[in-house]
């Protein structure tokens, strides 16, 4: 039996007796990175061999072909770039050379002093720990108020649904009274057709500031609630609890934390907008270039290949690495 054994750049026959062991040491197959290396090598070489005795001697030289198309199945199996080979490049996605890596820096450290607080600006730090404090009072008051609020919420809740029946059945009733009053009175009806155009092109529009002004014109050709009317929902429905002290502080914690959330937005938005422009790239570039040097990093932590860079690349991020392990 035979067995193939890559040596650098050739392939050679091995006896048996050289299969596991030889000179050279132990076979270097063995250690190959991954399975899908070994299977694809292992394929090639089954197919190769069989075609390499079923042809004349003289195509027997075509043997030392088989490293490379291994190398190549194996590259391919792989399923990747490897380091070194050409990665394709295009308008987003920009070699990273020297010049092109510090651009990508200078961008990165734009980025980096606008979060840190300019102009005596708190720092994108100072307001996130802001937020989350404010955060977190709001979740202790909740964790030790929680039940009172439910309570005096679903009160609410109650007493106001049973409220706007009530009065929207006392509106109807005094429109279908007021019906016949306006029906007979030229200027009434003349007024009432012309809400009634408004209502429908403010409707066109979602306009709910004009439909709010158009239903109180509407309810002054009706007429308004009277405090009888009033004082028989009340009997109904009751009046709207008083709300539990801890509710005002609750409403105000959160007010505080969407207040802060939205400051660390706007900063964590101007800081990618100074970031582009210092950078002199666009912004799908900068990202870009920013995630693959996050890849970059990732590899080097995990003691991956560089799979998916050139080897131009791969030398200039291993000389700016300490600068993108500052600064991703």
């Amino acid at each position: 039996m035979f067995y193939l054994k890559a040596r650098g750049h050739r392939t050679v026959l091995l006896t048996p007796a050289h299969s596991m062991s030889g000179p050279e040491g132990p076979n270097p197959m063995r250690h190959a990175p991954a399975r899908s290396f070994r299977r694809a090598v292992h394929s090639l070489a089954v197919v190769c061999l069989l075609g390499a005795f079923s042809v004349p001697q003289g195509a027997a030289g075509q043997i030392g072909n088989v490293g490379k198309k291994a190398r190549d199945a194996a590259g391919r199996a792989m399923g990747g770039q490897q380091q070194g080979e050409a990665v394709q490049f295009d308008n987003v996605t920009l070699e990273l050379t020297p010049a092109r890596l510090d651009q990508l820096i200078k961008g990165l450290r734009a980025r980096r002093a606008a979060l840190d607080g300019r102009g005596g600006e708190p720092s994108v730090s100072a307001l996130r720990a802001q937020r989350d404090a404010a955060s977190n009072a709001a979740s202790e008051l909740r964790s030790s108020n929680g039940r009172d609020i439910d309570t005096y919420r679903d009160r609410a809740y109650q007493v106001k649904y049973c409220r706007d029946e009530a009065f929207n059945e006392k509106r109807n009733a005094r429109e279908e009274a007021s019906r016949n009053r306006i029906m007979s009175d030229p200027v009434l009806l003349q007024k009432f057709m012309e809400l009634s155009q408004r209502a429908a092109e403010a409707q066109q529009r979602s306009d709910t500031a004009e439909l709010l002004r158009i239903q109180a014109e509407a309810d002054n050709l009706y007429g308004k609630p009277t405090k009888a009317d009033s004082a028989d929902v009340d009997r109904k429905c009751g009046r709207s609890p008083t709300p539990p002290p801890a509710l005002a502080r609750l409403d105000s914690l959160q007010a505080l934390e969407a207040r802060f959330g939205e400051r660390l937005r706007q900063r964590e938005r101007e800081a990618d907008s100074l970031a582009v422009a210092g950078s002199g790239l666009t912004t799908e570039q900068m990202a870009m270039g920013e995630e693959r040097a996050q890849m970059y990093l990732t590899q080097v932590e995990t003691e991956s290949a560089h799979i998916g860079f050139t080897k131009t690349e791969v030398a200039a991020l291993d000389a700016r690495r300490e600068e993108l392990e500052d600064l991703l």
